[in-house]
C-alpha cells in the first residue's frame, strides 16, 4: 500500500446516439441511452495523492493546464465530498489535480462526461494503490462507471469504449 503518488487517465467524451430522459434517485437515467466516444476528443487528469496532514482529507489544488480556472475547483470539491460514504479513504488523504481536453471547453463536446470520467478513473486507481480495489478488474471498471455517473451522467459511457450504453 502507497502512502503517496500520482495517477493518470485519459478518457474519451461521447456523442449520444440514443439520448436518455432525465434522470432519477442518484443520477440513475429514466430510460437507456447509447453513445460513441470519440477517440481524438479526450481529456487528460493526473491526480497526486498524499497522506492528509490534518487528519481529514480534502483537495489541495484542482488547476485545468496547470491554472486555476474559477468555479472548476468547487465542482470537484463538491463531487468528492459526495463520494466520501463510497469511498472512505477520501478522509484520510489530500489531493491535488491537473487537467486538460485535446478539444475546446464550452464546445458542445461534453468535457464534463470526458472530465468526470477521467477523475473517476484515477479515483479508481488510487483506490488500487491503497489496497482497497483490484487492478483492471470487473469492480474496478464498474466502480469507475458508478463514480463517473455520480459527476456527470453521461460520464459513465466515457469509461470505456467505443459503443457504450448506460442504463
Amino acid at each position: 500500500m502507497q502512502t503517496s503518488g500520482q495517477v493518470k487517465w485519459e478518457s474519451p467524451s461521447n456523442l449520444a446516439i440514443v439520448k436518455y430522459w432525465g434522470k432519477h434517485g442518484r443520477q440513475l437515467p429514466r430510460n437507456p441511452s447509447i453513445s460513441l466516444t470519440l477517440s481524438k476528443a479526450v481529456t487528460r487528469t493526473s491526480l497526486e495523492w498524499q497522506a492528509a496532514e490534518s487528519g481529514q482529507g480534502k483537495l489541495l489544488g484542482f488547476t485545468v493546464e496547470g491554472e486555476e480556472v474559477e468555479g472548476f475547483g468547487s465542482r470537484v470539491e463538491k463531487y468528492l465530498d459526495s463520494l466520501r460514504a463510497d469511498l472512505p479513504w477520501l478522509n484520510s488523504v489530500d489531493l491535488k489535480a491537473d487537467t486538460m481536453n485535446t478539444f475546446p471547453h464550452s464546445s458542445g463536446i461534453a468535457s464534463s462526461a470526458s472530465g468526470m470520467s477521467a477523475m473517476a478513473l484515477c479515483l479508481a486507481s488510487v483506490g488500487v494503490a491503497l489496497g482497497e480495489l483490484e487492478e483492471n478488474s470487473d469492480e474496478f471498471w464498474r466502480l469507475a462507471s458508478h463514480w463517473a455517473r455520480l459527476g456527470s451522467g453521461s460520464a459513465a459511457r466515457s469509461v470505456q469504449g467505443p459503443w457504450m450504453a448506460w442504463g
